[in-house]
């Protein structure tokens, strides 16, 4: 479809056949009424799309004397939709429908004898759809070289419950082995340690990640690239490829592949998105972009990336995208996140991008590649201020974490792709003590709670002048602790604080909890205390996570406005403390959280469920789809206030191993109201994400319901 091609036909009748006798068919149509799409009409009503030319009919005696027609003939195919390239959105929908196996038929109508080959038209020649994915991967491990290690997982489900394709290349298992159980947990606990080792050649035999990762899914080369990269690895010796040398001069270089698995691991996410191939959107089935929930991490495919990622800690992160036109390859503008050590992500990320791009456009029609860290304004609006991307949630696990995008929707992005990423795993090759130790580097600032000035002068304002880490009155940006409190005087949403513990140890962040009450000034942490020690490697995103966040008002724009600070966008109380050791051998470390069960004290007839965190709202959902009695304060009280609920005794006892709640007896002279179980239907994504959650009863039809909830103003409210 994005290519002009020319098929060769030969067929051989054993008779003498007429031109005007031949019919030519595709997929059972006729060759003639094959169109290209017509923006204006918006159908298939262009142009002829497939001609048959250079029709030659060459009838002769065979060895008997018997007449043979060999008819020869080129089908050329136009652009299906006009341009080379499918990358806009008003065409990007539409070519899934035009891909099939289609049968080449050439027919004597005289003599209903006929000829007929199966072709494929595909988008290019190395799209797969979601379905196609799993058994080219098969076809692949069967084709692949002994002598490579080859293991495949599905990482996870998406919503609709498709497979999320994970590949992993190295040398051999044990290469695999000795990284995720010797090399990481040095690296978590005494990355200086591991410098020196590596300084002092004394580590050995190491190797380190390459992660690839595509999450849009209708940015389609990013997952093909993938595959044709796979390919390459799994066949062949020796990888040739050009880029550009020091000198801007075109040079050919020779990637051994036994070379490269001496010294890096190949970890594949094919795609994120599962559902968002198979239907070819950018949004997974919920409808949420996945690349702004990296950090807010509220869906199935996003919390199962983030984990490989913190278990991987890979040095080199690429998330293949399309479609900017001047093939971008990040680092970003600013505002840049202060919880990164910047002056180690501008060095190494920077020189990366470089051999990426020279790559990229050395082997394809591409003439050049940008980097918004180095080619756009202070305010180009490019920023890596959030996690919400992929590719700079990547960069809070010290690795050289790159968005790529690539300029088109073909083979030649596909292929530029591919490039790119034996630039990006010669760069690696080429520099891996160096680049090891940086991120190490990285690692061993938090450990040491080191807030190196170094990275000062890449967080800049709005005019590019340098302003620093924003660190108020304190010497330290970053705090000793953070305290997170699960007694009600401290804490006013306990689930919430689990949550977020649950959350951060999924992130690869190290909570503890405190054995004994111990008093920090003038207040007082009972045992059992969540607490993040912020001396730890991944401190950054703790701090991202915790903290109040940074102030950006000065900027034209960013590229997404996303806040973190979990305390006030999730609701809970969460204590900084900047004394230092005060919890020193008074914390345990915390491997897995447990729910808080709901005590109920007293022996009243009914009790109060204070209305003040989500496990209430599901509480009185699920009791209400029991058709158990609920009843809602018509009115605040001292203690309470309007919307509270009310149960039953019995009905509490129920749940109470299930959620974490607020009550209190229920005092009989507070007016109440009956409350009913809402049937609720919501238009658009997000509000129906979010009331399915909460437990509310959902229906199809909005005359079935009698509450309707829309958030994208399609609600007839007649």
């Amino acid at each position: 479809m994005t290519q002009k091609e020319t098929v060769k036909i030969n067929a051989e009748f054993n008779y003498e056949v007429k031109e005007e006798n031949l019919k030519w068919t595709f997929g059972g149509k006729d060759i003639s009424s094959w169109k290209t799409w017509s923006p204006d009409k918006k159908d298939y009503s262009g142009q002829e799309f497939l001609k048959i030319e250079n029709l030659k009919i060459n009838t002769i005696k065979d060895e008997s004397g018997k007449l043979k027609s060999i008819v020869t003939a080129d089908l050329n195919t136009d652009l299906l939709y006009d341009t080379v390239d499918l990358s806009p959105r008003s065409i990007r929908v539409k070519y899934p429908d035009m891909i099939g196996n289609y049968d080449l038929k050439i027919e004597d109508t005289s003599t209903n004898t006929s000829f007929k080959n199966t072709m494929k038209l595909n988008v290019y020649d190395s799209y797969r759809k979601y379905d196609e994915l799993k058994p080219e991967l098969d076809q692949i491990f069967k084709n692949a070289k002994s002598n490579i290690y080859l293991n495949y997982e599905s990482i996870g489900k998406s919503v609709e419950g498709r497979d999320m394709h994970f590949v992993v290349m190295a040398k051999d298992k044990s290469s695999v082995d000795k990284y995720l159980n010797e090399t990481v947990p040095m690296m978590l606990e005494n990355p200086e340690q591991l410098q020196q080792k590596i300084k002092n050649k004394a580590l050995g035999d190491y190797k380190i990640p390459i992660f690839i990762n595509n999450i849009h899914a209708d940015e389609a080369p990013g997952v093909d690239a993938q595959l044709d990269l796979l390919k390459k690895l799994t066949t062949q010796d020796v990888i040739k490829y050009k880029t550009l040398d020091k000198n801007n001069k075109e040079t050919e270089v020779e990637l051994n592949v036994k070379d490269l698995l001496d010294n890096v691991i190949f970890v594949m996410s094919i795609t994120e998105n599962p559902d968002g191939r198979y239907y070819n959107t950018r949004a997974n089935a919920n409808g949420f972009d996945l690349n702004r929930d990296n950090g807010y991490q509220t869906q199935v495919e996003t919390l199962s990336i983030v984990e490989q990622i913190a278990k991987w800690n890979p040095v080199s992160f690429l998330d293949l995208h399309g479609f900017v036109k001047g093939f971008l390859i990040e680092p970003c503008t600013p505002p840049h996140d202060p919880n990164y050590e910047y002056d180690l992500i501008a060095k190494n990320a920077t020189a990366q991008a470089h051999a990426m791009g020279n790559a990229g456009i050395s082997n394809t029609k591409y003439d050049s590649y940008e980097i918004p860290f180095e080619d756009y304004d202070v305010n180009g609006g490019w920023d890596d201020a959030t996690a919400a991307y992929t590719g700079t949630y990547a960069l809070h696990h010290g690795a050289m974490s790159h968005t790529i995008e690539v300029p088109e929707l073909n083979q030649d992005s596909v292929d530029a792709f591919v490039n790119a990423v034996l630039g990006a795993s010669s760069f690696v090759l080429d520099g891996q003590d160096e680049l090891f130790i940086s991120q190490l580097e990285y690692y061993k600032r938090g450990v040491n709670g080191e807030d190196n000035r170094a990275a000062d002068k890449y967080f800049v304002n709005s005019k590019g002048e340098s302003i620093g880490r924003p660190r108020g009155n304190y010497e330290n940006f970053f705090p000793e602790y953070y305290v997170l409190p699960v007694d009600s005087k401290l804490q006013k949403n306990i689930p919430e604080v689990q949550e977020t513990v649950k959350y951060l140890l999924r992130n690869g962040v190290k909570v503890d909890t405190l054995d004994s009450d111990t008093k920090v000034g003038n207040t007082i942490y009972p045992k059992g205390s969540y607490v993040v020690n912020m001396h730890q490697v991944k401190r950054g995103y703790a701090n991202l996570v915790l903290y109040d966040g940074i102030n950006a008002s000065d900027f034209k724009e960013m590229y997404a406005e996303i806040v973190m600070n979990f305390p006030d966008v999730r609701g809970f109380d969460n204590y900084e403390v900047r004394n230092k050791n005060v919890f020193k051998g008074k914390l345990k470390s915390v491997k897995s959280v447990e729910k808080i069960e709901t005590k109920i004290n007293g022996d009243s007839e009914k009790y109060i469920i204070k209305n003040s965190n989500n496990d209430a709202i599901k509480s009185i959902n699920e009791l209400l789809s029991k058709n158990k009695d609920v009843y809602v304060l018509a009115k605040d009280s001292k203690a309470n206030e309007e919307g509270d609920y009310v149960v039953n005794k019995k009905d509490l006892n129920e749940i109470s191993k299930k959620y974490t709640l607020d009550i209190e007896p229920f005092k009989d002279d507070i007016p109440t109201l009956r409350l009913r179980e809402p049937k609720v239907y919501a238009t658009g994504s997000y509000s129906k994400f979010v009331l399915n959650e909460l437990g509310f009863k959902l229906v199809n039809k909005s005359e079935d319901s009698n509450i309707i909830i829309d958030d994208i103003g399609s609600a007839n409210p007649q």
